[in-house]
Parts: C-alpha cells; structure tokens; sequence
C-alpha cells in the first residue's frame, strides 16, 4: 500500500466539485496506511427520518474505497467505481459532529480492485462499506471548480444539495436530477456517492410514506452501468420491492440525461432496534 503522505498529496491536488461540496476531506494519520476521509456529520439530515444521511456516509465510503484502490494502482490511470454497498448496523443521530470512512484496498487484479471500509461517526463504529473499481485509460480532467452557486440555507438543505428536483409528472416517487456542475467528479461526470445520496435520499421517502415511524436505511447496495449526466431526462426513479412492518425494500434507477439508466440503487430500510 501506498504510503499516507503520498495518497493524501494526490487527494488534495485532485480536483472533484462534489467532494468539495460536501466538505469531505483526506485526513492524514501516520500510524495507519488506510486512506481516511472526513466530512462533517451532522449538517444534512434525511427528510424522511430527520436523522443524519445514511447516503452520505454511502459517498465518503465512495471517496475512502474509491482513492484507497486508485492509490493502490500506482495513481498512473484513472478508477472508475462499478459497485458500492454500505451495512449500517447502529442508528444514526439526529446531530453529530464528524463521520470518518478509512478504506483498504483487499484485492487487486490488473481489472478489478475491491477496498473495504470502516464508518465512524464520531468515533462511534457505525458500519462498513465495499467499493469496487476498474482502471480506465487516464484523459484530461476538470481544469478548475466550478462556481458553486447555492448559498445561505440551501446549503444546509441535502434536497438542494444533491440536485433534486420536483417529482416528474404525477409519479411521487420520481424526483428530477437537476442539471449542477458541482455535482461532477474530477472526471466530469455525477460524482457515484452523489447518486448513491440521493438514491438513498429518495427511496427512504418512498418507504417512510405513511408511516408513522420511520424506518432507517440499514444498507446500501449501487451497481454503475454508464456514466450519468444530470439535467434533460435524469431522474431517479423509486420502486417498493416489499413494504412490511419492520422492513422495507426499494430499487432506484437513476436515470441520467439521456434517458438511460446509469446506475440502479437498492436500499433496505429497518425499523430502529429490529
């Protein structure tokens, strides 16, 4: 494994849009060769639960799992991820201060890397993730951020910051994807924590609908088929697989500007101490 200097250099001179919109930084520890990421916990709540967003942590496991296996291939080629999954095994807060994600890359191929990580919300072990990488042939990556352009409250509102619109037609359980370059990776395309945030984001209003009390997002499986742009078509687009009284299950298409599925996101909700 790449030492912790070098793959904290390569984090901070990487220029991803959605990262730093969402305040997820590297965090350097020299006792450790894990790639460690930080972003604060409490600021974007789930809508539906008013707790902290399990999606969220789904993106800083994207961004630990995801730099863990970049590093791992000698930073000479791109990474692009194909699978993420995130098991939740405490509740989450309604208000925290940090949540931390420290990535391993476990296996390595010359096609395939998968990294394993640990969540943490303020130091309290919270879940685990998976990430799943491809090396690509590296190309020109964004010059510069673009200009951000919420401010005031709809920062702190996760809707706002995760691009989703209004419900498209009459389907309730479909929320637009508005067109926002901050939402990019360094590559230019929708950053995978960022579909996977509001995938999560929507399929836990799909499940909480009419509940009383809600149930918490236990765990996150993504699969990535194509590249997604936002804006035209793209939407993500929420199907109840089952709906019992302590579970759920919901699928969700994100489907991106061209009208095609890029990624399909299956979140689990449980009911809190079941």
């Amino acid at each position: 494994m790449t030492t912790v200097p070098t793959w904290v250099s390569i984090a901070e001179q990487f220029v991803d849009p959605a990262e730093t919109r969402f305040e997820i930084r590297p965090v350097a520890d020299s006792d450790s060769d894990e790639v460690v990421m930080e972003m604060p916990a409490g600021r974007w709540t789930n809508p539906s639960t008013t707790s902290m967003s399990a999606g969220l942590l789904a993106m800083l496991v994207d961004s630990a799992g995801g730099t863990a296996n970049f590093v791992s291939y000698g930073a000479q080629q791109w990474t692009v991820s194909s699978e993420l999954s995130v098991d939740l095994v405490a509740p989450l807060p309604a208000a925290a201060t940090t949540a931390r994600a420290a990535g391993r890359t476990t296996a390595l191929d010359d096609s395939t890397a998968l990294s394993l990580s640990t969540v943490t919300v303020d130091g309290r072990a919270v879940g685990v993730g998976t990430v799943r990488t491809h090396p690509i042939p590296s190309g020109d990556a964004l010059p510069g951020l673009p200009d951000d352009e919420l401010t005031g409250a709809d920062r702190d509102d996760i809707t706002r910051m995760l691009g989703l619109g209004s419900p498209v037609g009459d389907d309730v359980d479909s929320a637009a994807a508005l067109a926002d370059p901050s939402l990019q990776n360094g590559i230019g395309i929708v950053h995978g924590g960022v579909i996977v945030a509001a995938a999560e984001t929507v399929a836990s209003a799909t499940m909480n609908r009419d509940r009383t009390t809600p149930l918490a997002t236990g765990a996150v499986r993504a699969n990535y088929l194509r590249p997604m742009f936002t804006g035209g078509q793209a939407r993500y687009e929420a199907r109840i697989v089952r709906a019992g009284r302590s579970t759920a299950l919901v699928d969700v298409a994100a489907i991106g500007a061209d009208g095609r599925t890029a990624a399909v996101v299956r979140v689990t909700g449980y009911a809190v101490g079941s």
